[in-house]
């Protein structure tokens, strides 16, 4: 495929671009994490007054004395409730519980109320760190598209990767440890201040202003950290959207002015191999509150033709020049992969279900997502009924199991399952509208041409798997489709008092159809004399 021409300029702008918009997603998160501290910082001076109305004396200082007294087994079991609740009783230090006198328990309290913050920042970081991750992936892809022209083939995302990707470690801790970390070094901060004020007497006015100052630098390491893991998981999803894409170099991009590091400046237009490509190393972020970046390296970069994105109808490639991100994002993520169920990615376009079935989500475009949710639900229902098969498929697509991709068929087939390659193919002219689907269908019953069946919506998708099922039989048992359709006909004489009329025209067609008709009416909650007998057949053979 010839790419459009772009310049080394316009691949720059584009990538920092992303990042100013990864930047401008995350300032939402830090005012939450400003709002958080405050209100934290708020309820500890709040304790602080409390503390000097109940120990400080009339002739000025603390009662030191009172202070040693023992806190009142009703106080710990209100607090050890507290801790619980919030899901910080593992983690309190050991020191704090039991038997521990007044201020041992004032400084467990603000403890507490550190390390509460820390778990809201960690919540808050990890939906700003996701929605940063996602986002540069996917307008990553999105931004080579409209600068090559067309859609090259990439993996879609799923939480399970996305939570594996939140979970790894920059320079030794992932974020949620060093927001510990810093809930860590605001609680003893503010216990040594405390104990300080005890020790030397000092008035509440001082020892709220050094707790202010503590909750100031605390905030500014938590912002710190935002913009810090921003940069990382941004330039984290960068680097993996251009494996997905096939890129083999990408190239350091350092935001040249007053403020850039010198290692940044070192490393700017530097190449590297993206197999190479190390956070902290040759990807940013090379220091905290870095503004670097990385772009694509195009040389011998060639989409292959056979992953291009195609409309499923027409076969011809998307140009999406003119293309906005949501509606990029709309057609090409948001329309298949979200409206599979249990999906996770393996490479290149297949999003992977957990019951050995696949989707092909860059050939899918077009078809109606409450198709694919029933689908992929029965998918699932089916491959655990039949383990046998299960197995079958996995070995047969190496791991992938059955896939399910879309394709455009001449004449009226609707669906088609194919012996070779494992693969159920959907005809979107038929499946891009779940009314259109069922409409079909009942026409179909009431011809004849189609079994009785009451569920109509996975009606061609249990026929194909008909087939699906008679291949395992075929292949992994040596059975003929004659033998096979000629011992179902029997059982339904001898076991269900079959008559002729009963077989639909379409399974009049060939053996195979045959078996496909029966295995749908049997599935379809209207069971015929063939539909009972096919499912008496395969509970013997299934053994």
């Amino acid at each position: 495929m010839a790419l459009r021409k772009r310049t080394n300029a316009y691949w720059n702008k584009r990538a920092n671009e992303r990042l100013v918009e990864s930047e401008k997603t995350t300032e939402e998160y830090r005012r939450e994490i400003r709002k958080l501290y405050d209100a934290t910082q708020k309820e500890t001076l709040r304790q602080l007054k409390k503390i000097y109305a109940d120990y400080w004396t009339k002739e000025g200082g603390f009662d030191k004395q009172k202070l040693r007294l023992m806190t009142s087994s009703g106080d710990m079991q209100k607090f050890i409730t507290k801790l619980k609740k919030s899901g910080l009783y593992e983690e309190i230090p050991a020191n704090y519980l039991g038997r521990i006198n007044r201020l041992e328990f004032l400084n467990a309290q603000m403890w507490y109320e550190a390390h509460k913050a820390g778990l809201e920042q960690d919540k808050i970081v990890t939906n700003a760190s996701r929605k940063v991750y996602e986002d540069s992936y996917y307008r990553s892809v999105f931004d080579v598209s409209r600068g090559i022209g067309s859609t090259p083939g990439f993996s879609i995302l799923d939480t399970k990767t996305v939570d594996r990707v939140l979970d790894t470690k920059f320079e030794g801790k992932n974020y949620s440890q060093r927001i510990w970390g810093n809930s860590d070094i605001l609680a003893d901060q503010l216990k040594q201040k405390l104990g300080q004020a005890i020790a030397n007497g000092q008035s509440i006015q001082k020892t709220a202003r050094d707790f202010r100052e503590r909750f100031s630098v605390s905030n500014y390491y938590a912002e710190r950290l935002v913009r810090t893991e921003t940069n990382y998981f941004h330039n984290s999803a960068e680097i993996d959207s251009y494996k997905s894409m096939g890129f083999e170099y990408f190239e350091f991009v350092a935001t040249l002015d007053i403020r850039t590091s010198e290692i940044c400046s070192h490393m700017d237009g530097k190449r590297f191999k993206v197999s190479d490509g190390v956070p902290g190393d040759n990807v940013p972020p090379l220091h905290p509150n870095c503004r670097s970046t990385i772009v694509p390296y195009f040389k011998d970069f060639e989409p292959d033709e056979t992953r291009m994105a195609r409309n499923p109808v027409t076969g011809k490639n998307y140009h999406v020049y003119d293309m906005t991100y949501q509606d990029w994002k709309q057609e090409f993520v948001d329309n298949v992969v979200n409206n599979i169920v249990g999906g996770k990615t393996n490479g290149g376009t297949l999003v992977l279900t957990d019951y050995g079935a696949s989707f092909d989500s860059m050939s899918l475009w077009g078809v109606d997502g409450e198709i694919l949710r029933a689908y992929s639900t029965a998918t699932e229902r089916l491959m655990n009924e039949f383990p046998q098969v299960k197995e079958w498929s996995l070995k047969r697509r190496k791991n992938i199991g059955l896939e399910i991709a879309g394709k455009q068929y001449k004449g009226g087939i609707m669906a088609a399952t194919y012996r070779q390659k494992a693969l159920i193919g959907l005809n979107p002219k038929y499946h891009y509208s779940m009314s259109k689907l069922t409409k079909t269908v009942a026409g179909g019953i009431r011809r004849h041409h189609f079994m009785p069946a009451k569920n109509l919506k996975t009606y061609v998708f249990n026929h194909e798997f008909g087939h699906y099922i008679e291949n395992y039989l075929m292949d992994a048992k040596g059975l003929s489709a004659i033998n096979i359709r000629n011992d179902i006909i029997k059982i339904a004489k001898e076991r269900y008092g079959m008559t002729d009329n009963v077989i639909s025209g379409y399974g009049r067609t060939n053996s195979h159809e045959f078996f496909a008709e029966c295995f749908a009416n049997h599935k379809g909650r209207q069971q015929n004399a063939l539909g009972k007998a096919i499912g008496a057949y395969l509970k013997e053979k299934m053994k």
